[in-house]
This record gives C-alpha cells, sequence and structure tokens, in this order.
C-alpha cells in the first residue's frame, strides 16, 4: 500500500510543481521504512533526480530473521508462516522489499545514504551493504553517537545544512562533471 500512494503522493506533488513552475525535478527523502520506499520509487520512476534514505535496512527478510533470533524466536519455522501471512495481508513477499537486490538500478542518478553508527532497530552494517552494492555517485554519512535515524535530531541544523548542500550540488549538476 505504501507504494501505491507513495507514487500517487509524488505524481500530485509534481503535478502542482509542474502548473506553478513549468517543470519539476523531485528529490525524495525518507526514514527508515520510508527511506526503503524512496529508493524503491527511484527505481520505478526515472524522473525522481535524487534519494537521500536516512537508517534503510538492505533486506526485509533478513531484519525480520535477525528480529526473531535476538528474541531466541526459531525463525527458519516461523519465517514461512509469517511470509505467508504478509503476502495475504499486504499483497507482498518479505524477499521482494530488498533494496539491496535493487538499488544499483538508481544509477547514475545520485544517492545519499545516512545512518546512525548505534542504530539499535537497523544495523549500520545494512546501509554500508546498500552503499556498496550502490551505482556511482553516491554519498554516505554515518552520524557517530545516536540511535535509529537520530542525526537529525542530534543537530537538526548542521543536518538540514549537509542535506541541503548535498541537493544544490545535485541541482547544480556537480555529480556529472
Amino acid at each position: 500500500f505504501e507504494k501505491a500512494d507513495a507514487e500517487a503522493a509524488l505524481d500530485y506533488a509534481m503535478h502542482r510543481v509542474v502548473q506553478r513552475e513549468g517543470s519539476c525535478r523531485p528529490a525524495l527523502l525518507g526514514y527508515s521504512m520510508g527511506a526503503v520506499l524512496a529508493l524503491q520509487l527511484a527505481c520505478l520512476r526515472p524522473e525522481v533526480e535524487t534519494v537521500v534514505a536516512d537508517c534503510p535496512f538492505a533486506s526485509l527478510d533478513e531484519l525480520v530473521r535477525n528480529k526473531l533470533k535476538e528474541r531466541y524466536i526459531p525463525s527458519d519455522y516461523l519465517m514461512p508462516f509469517i511470509d505467508y501471512l504478509n503476502r495475504a495481508i499486504y499483497g507482498y513477499s518479505l524477499q521482494e522489499v530488498s533494496p539491496l537486490r535493487w538499488i544499483q538500478k538508481i544509477a547514475p542518478r545520485p544517492i545519499m545514504l545516512i545512518h546512525a553508527e548505534k542504530d539499535r532497530i537497523i544495523p549500520v552494517e545494512d546501509t554500508l551493504r546498500l552503499f556498496e552494492a550502490a551505482g556511482e555517485p553516491k554519498e554516505l554519512w554515518i552520524e557517530a553517537d545516536v540511535d535509529h535515524c537520530g542525526a537529525y535530531f542530534k543537530d537538526r541544523e548542521a543536518y538540514i545544512d549537509r542535506v541541503g548542500n548535498y541537493l544544490d550540488d545535485v541541482f547544480a549538476g556537480k555529480f556529472f562533471q
């Protein structure tokens, strides 16, 4: 459902901007699951010029497996059932939500990946794997001493400046010189 909602929101926003400005160069920013959704949308929509993804996971299937293991729950037995329920209720398999499998499709459009070094929900290694799999151009920012999606809350002004400067560079064409 989120993907359809995000596509509808992007279509609406682009339509409004085109009406007012005559053209539109969309960028997406997402946090956690929203970061994964932004990456997915960029794969599907070539008009998206860039993505800023803060604390995305690499694979929903792996994330769920690891969370079960952390709680000493036998994931090998439960995962088929969890995946079945997810498909029945939401219409997709957990394996389908794997930015690691499709992040490279975004290139040559730039990507900025952000992650909290001490994230207790999504391991920082997920973003490092995504960064490794992503095509160029790409930028990585690991924020020290913060938990999940904490870079913004640690220093809002610095976060806005850094992301804003990245977006300025994207729209100025600096990644393509």
